[in-house]
């Protein structure tokens, strides 16, 4: 028998977007399944969120929903790993919106990341050699935007141009 976390788990990520667009896309209701229970496996594999971490985000939620800056910010202030932040979010239930990369959080509003723009100078070769089998971790598109001084809106959106995914979040979102 599964874990009750684990099951409520799988059950929201079943009934997710994404669960829904890969059963819809391959008529197959268990491809579905084993997408959300590994979707769910990985979330619960984060740090326990201490109880400090917990009560912190009760008080910065408002309707289900913390962007992502404020997860960050109640990250930094409690001195706590990101992780820690978005598993308590997911233990809550609550909604992680308007990711600074602009890859979810925004509705049915298009992405950001998906806008188009002029890539910096280098910024393409600098994401080539970083990318491994085609991805590259939302920590390391946060670095290489600090360490161009360029907005991170724009390392996401030259990442989409070359069809570099970014992932894993630092958050556990994606």
């Amino acid at each position: 028998m599964l874990p009750r976390a684990l099951l409520l788990c799988i059950v929201k990520k079943t009934l997710s977007r994404q669960g829904n667009a890969l059963q819809a896309k391959t008529g197959d209701p268990e491809r579905g399944l084993s997408v959300a229970k590994h979707a769910c496996k990985e979330k619960e594999s984060g740090p326990p969120p201490g109880q400090k971490v917990l009560d912190a985000l009760k008080n910065k939620v408002t309707e289900g929903r913390i962007s992502c800056a404020d997860a960050f910010a109640l990250a930094r202030d409690l001195g706590c790993p990101p992780r820690e932040a978005g598993v308590a979010a997911d233990r809550l239930s609550v909604k992680i919106v308007r990711c600074q990369l602009g890859l979810f959080g925004y509705g049915d509003r298009p992405k950001p990341a998906d806008e188009k723009e002029p890539l910096a100078e280098g910024l393409a070769e600098a994401l080539r050699a970083e990318e491994k089998d085609g991805r590259l971790s939302c920590a390391r598109a946060w670095e290489i935007a600090a360490e161009r001084s360029l907005p991170k809106l724009s390392v996401a959106r030259a990442a989409n141009a070359l069809g570099i995914r970014i992932k894993p979040c630092q958050l556990g979102a994606f």
